[in-house]
């Protein structure tokens, strides 16, 4: 990989790290929205558990606090590793 294709590589991990603190945020404010049927599945026959859902939401919004900074780590140790910095 040369610099150009890290700057590129970079700018579409921002705009994922954007996406995924977006799911993360929508995830954790349905699942605090209590209205009938709120945790039911419509492609599948089934129920989903709140506490689980809950646990899952919570991995999504840690995910999208951490990434960013392990982008920004990982530029940083590409530049390093290349002699760009």
């Amino acid at each position: 990989m040369d610099a150009t294709g890290l700057s590129i590589l970079l700018k579409e991990l921002q705009t994922d790290c954007g996406v995924a603190g977006d799911a993360a945020h929508k995830a954790a404010m349905r699942l605090d929205e209590k209205s009938s049927g709120h945790l039911e599945a419509c492609a599948y026959d089934l129920t989903l558990r709140a506490d689980r859902l809950t646990e899952l939401a919570g991995i999504a919004g840690q995910l999208a606090r951490d990434l960013p900074a392990w982008c920004d780590d990982f530029g940083a140790q590409v530049r390093t590793q290349q002699g760009w910095k």
